[in-house]
């Protein structure tokens, strides 16, 4: 799977990046998938162009560092870092194995961004490891959320700060789902979603770096759900996910995901990082609610969340 003339390219290296020829670069350079190498050490020694767009970053900004620094901030769907003990390349350069895995990368804008990556070893001309290579992609959910946010553009139902639905369109989108309950009994659960400490952020930092953390959540939150989830801003620092065909265990998978992927999420400054979490609120659509009572449970469930001190979730849950 992983053998192809991209990593024959590799194999023949006498230093962990060179060409036999500039065509062969081209083709690496010019890939729709994002690829980068590594020596032994785990410093990135080379960085393509797909990789630049899927990720924010320059090859100039990762170049001779160290991707056992966090730089990349790799995390699991639960939040668990793996960029500081063995993720899947640092594993495949050990027993020499390719390997395939789902993570979420952080993005220089600080959004977490669902990735495919595959991963393989990359050899010396007497077999030995002496780096490896990651091949990275966006997962085709996190491609149908910006083809989502471009057809919302266009019929002006898009949050202009965040890219994500806006008031109208959730409430236009709440309002269907729960006709289709009523009408063919397709389940529907709903997530309410509100920054902790919101006011106080923007009091310490204003309103501009609030806007950042706005649109960070917001792309966190629509790239952590499922291409058929409708995702949006409610409110100010309020954020709804309406979800189809749900059950307890999908709105607890999706609510823990939310949690663990926002805090995981930060915003670069020249001391340390910003950072927030959320507090979620979850419940499933019964037979005999109207949006009203639906939404006023939820954000009940959402305030049990903060008053428990934010960073969780609390509803209709199967843990």
């Amino acid at each position: 799977m992983m053998r192809c003339a991209v990593i024959a390219a590799f194999e023949k290296i006498g230093e962990p990046m060179t060409f036999d020829d500039s065509f062969q670069q081209s083709v690496v350079e010019n890939l729709y998938d994002g690829l980068y190498c590594v020596d032994r050490n785990r410093t990135i020694t080379y960085w393509n162009q797909a990789a630049e767009r899927i990720s924010g970053y320059a090859a100039c900004e990762v170049q001779g560092k160290s991707c056992s620094d966090n730089l990349l901030g790799h995390v699991s769907d639960t939040g668990v870092s793996l960029c500081k003990g063995l993720c899947p390349l640092a594993k495949s350069m050990v027993d020499g194995k390719t390997r395939e895995a789902m993570l979420y990368l952080h993005h220089k804008d600080g959004h977490r961004v669902p990735i495919r990556v595959r991963v393989a070893p990359m050899r010396d001309t007497s077999g030995a490891i002496v780096g490896g290579v990651e091949i990275f992609n966006e997962t085709p959910d996190s491609a149908a959320v910006k083809q989502k946010c471009s057809e919302l553009q266009h019929r002006a139902l898009c949050d202009l700060l965040t890219g994500t639905a806006n008031r109208r369109w959730l409430e236009m989108s709440l309002r269907s789902k729960l006709k289709e309950m009523k009408s063919y009994g397709w389940p529907v659960g709903l997530l309410s979603v509100q920054i902790d400490e919101f006011p106080r952020f923007v009091d310490t930092y204003g309103s501009d770096r609030g806007d950042d953390v706005l649109r960070m959540v917001a792309r966190t939150l629509s790239l952590g759900a499922r291409s058929t989830d409708v995702v949006g801003r409610w409110g100010k620092e309020h954020f709804a996910v309406i979800v189809p065909q749900a059950d307890a265990a999908l709105l607890a998978t999706l609510s823990e995901r939310a949690c663990a992927l926002v805090a995981a999420s930060s915003l670069p400054r020249d001391r340390g990082n910003l950072k927030v979490t959320v507090s979620v609120g979850a419940t499933l659509a019964q037979p005999y609610d109207t949006e009203e009572s639906l939404l006023q449970r939820c954000e009940k469930h959402q305030q049990a969340s903060r008053e428990a001190g934010g960073n969780q979730a609390t509803g209709d849950l199967v843990q």
